[in-house]
């Protein structure tokens, strides 16, 4: 099993909830801001006030209706849009969505005889369509008309063997009568149907399933070549039962050059990155990564950065150093402030420098951790609090140094050469090896600021020591407490 387990057709697992967290309270729903910031407020709350608004809103335009209807439906407001549904049928340019929309509305809240009404009337004036016909036969089925429900469910495969939910409900019923025998019956009745294509998906899953990888192939290249370009179900199933069934490779042959990010978003993205993870194809699953933050989805980002944590993980070999492997440390001086660089064509908003200006380097600062995280092994850790801070104090220290004075603020970090990242002192910087970062020739820094923050209490505190780089004496010592 892969290090993630299976995780193919399933979200990336997520954090164990807190106790009181609402994304698991079902009386919760999550909503964005508008800065696409994830929120929750009850389920209550968003029936009596924010529904009504979001219906007005949306009263006019028939796609974003559609859309707040379903997801009413799948949040169970269902009486709340009968009024919706009915304005979506009469606005709707696309007829067969707003009449199937209505109906399953109808059906939902047991109006069955208009249900039937509204069909029959789009049929009169339309003809018939394989989702309209399912839904008849649903209406047949409310009025406990089994065998010409039955008729009518395998007349609605025949003008449309591809629809999911006709599709589904006919293998249902037979599985319900005949056990596995019957459901794989069924599908193969309808995959004989002329156009049929989604009845092998299933065929497939069972060949899988059943160690037939051959002929798993086979239905899944029928499937792709009669529909293209594929939708996100088709490849979120193909990828899904291909991973939950070890069949990596073949993921990446199959659906990864189909794969279009703004077209197949998030759940078929999962499944191909988790295929090239296991595959060791981090390089790839990076990009693909990328793409998909680049859509811009906050709705996404808890998942996407799942997989950016997973990736860095493997990728920095997070954990203790072994005390056989030798680092070799080198400095990082940032020069003026950091957000005036060249490139930007900011330094010209800023006073000019002397060339002959002192510099002042400001070292990153060292912390002293609480005793239950204090560790004398080298260790490579994503960035805490502490490393945070660190790197914030050095930075902000050396631009009020380059803009309040007429000396250069030099922001020092030391760094393991040949990896990413900052190294993090656990304990104070001695004078000496502070004074030794100052550099040498025309860049060197005048005076040095060894910096240190004692984090081991609740509040914190920073000293600063200022060090006279010519001869190490100490110039002034200064601190001050609590910082958090």
């Amino acid at each position: 099993m892969s290090f993630l387990g299976k995780l193919f057709g399933k979200k990336p697992p997520a954090a164990p909830a807190a106790v009181g967290d609402p994304a698991k309270d079902p009386n919760m729903i999550q909503v964005f801001d508008a800065y696409g910031r994830p929120m929750f407020i009850s389920k209550e709350t968003w029936r009596t006030t924010v529904l009504p608004g979001a219906l007005k809103k949306d009263w006019s335009n028939p796609d974003a209706l559609c859309s707040l209807i379903i997801q009413s439906l799948r949040d169970g407001f269902v009486g709340e849009v009968v009024d919706a549904a009915r304005q979506l049928q009469r606005i709707d340019p696309n007829a067969e969505r707003g009449v199937t929309v209505l109906a399953n509305v109808y059906l939902q809240t047991k109006h069955i005889k208009e249900a039937g009404a509204v069909l029959t009337e789009f049929v009169q004036k339309h003809g018939e369509t394989g989702s309209v016909v399912t839904n008849l036969a649903k209406v047949h089925s409310a009025r406990g008309e089994t065998t010409l429900a039955d008729s009518t469910l395998w007349h609605a495969l025949e003008l449309d063997p591809n629809q999911d939910n006709g599709l589904l409900w006919f293998a249902a019923l037979a599985r319900e009568r005949s056990g596995e025998t019957g459901w794989l019956e069924a599908l193969r009745r309808a995959a004989a149907l002329p156009g049929s294509w989604r009845a092998k998906l299933w065929l497939a899953r069972d060949a899988l399933e059943k160690k037939d990888t051959e002929s798993a192939m086979a239905f899944y290249r029928q499937v792709l070549e009669q529909v293209e370009p594929a939708p996100a179900d088709v490849l979120m199933q193909i990828s899904g039962d291909l991973g939950n069934n070890g069949q990596l490779p073949m993921i990446i042959t199959l659906v990864a050059p189909q794969f279009r990010p703004a077209d197949h978003g998030l759940a078929v993205g999962n499944n191909l990155i988790k295929a090239y993870v296991d595959l060791n194809r981090d390089a790839e699953a990076a990009l693909l990564l990328d793409s998909l933050y680049d859509q811009k989805r906050p709705d996404w980002r808890p998942h996407l950065e799942f997989w950016e944590k997973e990736l860095d993980n493997r990728k920095q070999r997070f954990g203790t150093i072994s005390p056989n492997v030798k680092l070799t440390f080198e400095l990082l001086p940032l020069d003026g402030v950091v957000w005036a660089r060249e490139k930007e064509n900011l330094l010209r908003l800023l006073p000019a420098k002397s060339p002959v200006a002192p510099r002042i380097g400001i070292v990153a600062p060292s912390v002293t951790f609480p005793a239950a995280q204090r560790s004398d092994q080298v260790t490579v850790q994503r960035e805490n609090r502490e490393g945070i801070f660190s790197r914030s104090v050095c930075l902000y220290l050396a631009e009020q140094v380059h803009l309040r004075t007429t000396a250069r603020g030099v922001a020092l970090f030391t760094c393991v050469a040949g990896r990413s990242g900052f190294v993090l002192a656990g304990q104070a910087y001695s004078n000496d090896n502070a004074v030794k970062l100052a550099g040498d020739g025309t860049d060197a820094c005048r005076l040095i600021v060894n910096a240190h923050i004692d984090a081991s209490e609740p509040e914190w505190s920073i000293t600063l020591t200022i060090l006279r780089v010519s001869d190490g004496a100490v110039v002034r010592t200064l601190s001050a407490a609590p910082l958090h």
